[in-house]
Order: structure tokens, then C-alpha cells, then sequence
């Protein structure tokens, strides 16, 4: 089991994740508003045990410090790479999904010696100026700005909504429950704040991803949901053909697609067939 830890990077507290093994190193890193413990189904049940993995919580969410600014993805990047530091990691396996994917992309294209192998789950390069993706994120993100006054009114809610409600179970429970923490007046709130989160995203969306993607050498994977994110009548959120496209921009890249949609993917016989294309991916690659 992943042990919690933190490490001191610079003058904030970063807390993470660490599973002991002789491989590896795998590190995975989250979505925009997500946390290190939505990789629990595939890093404690699905991959092997011989691998060490690592999965830190970003500045601003949920058990790393909070500063008010500092929210880009190049901040991100000078996080992780202090953090590896203290870990005394020189090069790892990096995966990350969403926008970790995103900040994996980045690190990996600006300092290739810290990466290894490289895995992108469910991106693409127009993702983040995307109408129709903003679109299908946007109920998911409305959690930053509500509070509930038990936990089990937060879970009815988090069961209730259209990206969840076919795929509810007990480790999706157990991640949302790691998502809130109680106030002083009682509410339960998101621990991620969202003016971070809000930072974060439009910091994000000046890049020029196209580029960036074009400029990594590592072996990559990329891993891409199938199913709809909302609704039915709701489109996945990275279309087949983004996925395709965008593994093209990257000069050594395979892409395989996952059943679940953005989120329920990281879990249960997602996490499976994601921990499976990993093995065989790095088996591949070593």
C-alpha cells in the first residue's frame, strides 16, 4: 500500500504517494482539480507489485500547500522536477492524465534527461482551447464552488452526476471522499481551491501544445477513453480522432483506447486495462 509522505520543494510542503518497489520508478500526476489518490485503483490493485510508484499532489489541491499564485505549468514543472530532486530521482516513467498529462508533455519535451518513458492519458493537443471540451468539463468543475452539509449529501450529489452515474462504485467513493474536507462552520467544501484551479487553466491555455508534443523523443503511450463524459447524447471527451491526431505529433507513439470516459476510466476494468498497456508498453520499450 502507498504510504503518505511530503517533501519541503523550495518553500512549500508537497505532499504525495509512494508505493515501495524495485522497478519503476513510475510517477503519476493528476487532472486539473483531481488528487493523487484517483490513481489508488490502478496503483493498488492493478499494476504490478514490483513497481515503486510515486503520485504527488500538486500545489493547490487537496493536502499540498496552497499558495495564492503560481499556477503555471511551467511553476508545475520547476514542482515536480524539485520534488524528484529531493526523492534524489534522476529519470522516471511519467504519466499523467488530463491536465497532468499536459504538465507530463511539458516536463518531458523541457528536461528529456528527467523522463524515460513517457504515458498521456486521454489528451490532445486542442484540449484546452476547446469549446466543446470546456463544455463537458464544466459540471464536473461546479463541485470547486458548492458545499454540502453532510457527507452523505456530497456522495448522493457525486453519484448523481451524468459523468458518474453509470459507474458509481466504492473506489470512485473512496476518491471523492479524499476530495473534501469539513470547514469550520460544518459545510464540506473541495480542498482544491478553485481560484488555483482557475489559474492553472488559463495559465495552461496559452501554450502552444502543438509544439510542445512535436518536441518529445521519449517513447510514448497515449491512452484515450471511449466513452461519453455527460449525458447520453454527450461525446467522449477526446474524440478518437484527437487521440489519433495527436499521437502523430509525437514522434515515437502509440495510442490505445480504454473503456470508461474521463474519469471512470482510472477505475476498475479501466485501471485494469490501463495497468496492463503500461506493463506491456514498458516491456516493449525497455
Amino acid at each position: 500500500m502507498p504510504t503518505d509522505q511530503s517533501a519541503d520543494i523550495g518553500g512549500i510542503r508537497l505532499h504525495y504517494l509512494d508505493r515501495a518497489g524495485g522497478a519503476g520508478p513510475i510517477v503519476f500526476l493528476h487532472g486539473l482539480s483531481a488528487n493523487a489518490h484517483c490513481f489508488d485503483d490502478i496503483t493498488e490493485t492493478a499494476l504490478p507489485p514490483q513497481f515503486r510508484v510515486l503520485a504527488p499532489d500538486l500545489r493547490g489541491r487537496v493536502r499540498s500547500d496552497k499558495p495564492p499564485t503560481g499556477y503555471s505549468i511551467e511553476q508545475h514543472a520547476a514542482d515536480v522536477i524539485a520534488w524528484l530532486d529531493t526523492l534524489s530521482l534522476q529519470s522516471v516513467i511519467l504519466a499523467g492524465h488530463s491536465y497532468g498529462g499536459f504538465l507530463a508533455s511539458y516536463i518531458a519535451a523541457n528536461h528529456p534527461t528527467r523522463v524515460s518513458r513517457l504515458v498521456l492519458l486521454d489528451i490532445s493537443d486542442s484540449a484546452v482551447r476547446s469549446a466543446r471540451v470546456a463544455a463537458l468539463l464544466r459540471p464536473s468543475l461546479a463541485r470547486l464552488t458548492l458545499s454540502w452539509p453532510s457527507r452523505a449529501d456530497y456522495r448522493e450529489a457525486m453519484r448523481a452526476a451524468p459523468f458518474l452515474t453509470d459507474a458509481w462504485d466504492g473506489a470512485l467513493e473512496r476518491y471523492y471522499d479524499s476530495d473534501v474536507i469539513q470547514g469550520d462552520d460544518g459545510l464540506l467544501r473541495t480542498c482544491a481551491r478553485v481560484e488555483c484551479v482557475t489559474e492553472a487553466a488559463q495559465e495552461a491555455a496559452r501554450l502552444d501544445w502543438t509544439e510542445i508534443l512535436r518536441r518529445i523523443q521519449q517513447p510514448t503511450l497515449l491512452l484515450h477513453a471511449t466513452e461519453r463524459f455527460g449525458a447520453e447524447g454527450t461525446t467522449p471527451l477526446i474524440l478518437h480522432e484527437e487521440a489519433l491526431a495527436t499521437a502523430s505529433l509525437i514522434c515515437d507513439c502509440r495510442s490505445v483506447p480504454i473503456p470508461g470516459n474521463h474519469i471512470t476510466m482510472l477505475f476498475g476494468d479501466g485501471a485494469k486495462q490501463i495497468a496492463n498497456a503500461l506493463v506491456e508498453f514498458l516491456a516493449s520499450t525497455e
